[in-house]
């Protein structure tokens, strides 16, 4: 097979694993830890740590600063759904902690969309509004 060809082969077969690697906007999503640092806006608190991890086998959970929490989503493009209801455990905390818990778990309940953009990762409502952003 002539050089040239050689090297055309090279350059379709990167093309084609590159595509196949980004297909499906959970290629990044799963395989990490994702911690929170904004909920609808607002910085999260610094004595907390906010994360999620979805896994490959549809179930996804985390920390809510208080809590662990856990529940299974859906995936499809672009769109997921964080099923409702969300499993947590019921342990008290200071009222802020106890306010970013509630201002969380209801941003988990509205989710429609995700976007990565390297080593972010942003939810979104159903209107766009930035729910909230992860840090990988």
């Amino acid at each position: 097979m002539p050089r040239y060809m050689m090297i055309l082969l090279g350059i379709f077969m990167v093309l084609v694993v590159s595509g196949c690697a980004s297909a499906g906007s959970d290629a990044t999503l799963t395989g990490q830890v994702w911690i929170a640092r904004s909920i609808t806006g607002e910085p999260v608190l610094n004595e907390t740590s906010v994360t999620i991890e979805f896994l490959d086998d549809g179930t996804v959970g985390g920390s809510n600063g208080c809590n662990r929490y856990n529940t299974t989503y859906e995936v499809d493009g672009d769109n997921i759904t964080i099923n409702q209801p969300i499993a947590s455990t019921m342990m008290a905390c200071p009222d802020p902690v106890m306010a970013q818990e509630q201002a969380y778990m209801a941003a988990m309940g509205a989710v429609a969309t995700f976007e990565i953009s390297g080593e972010e990762l942003t939810l979104f409502d159903e209107s766009g509004y930035a729910l909230v952003t992860y840090q990988a």
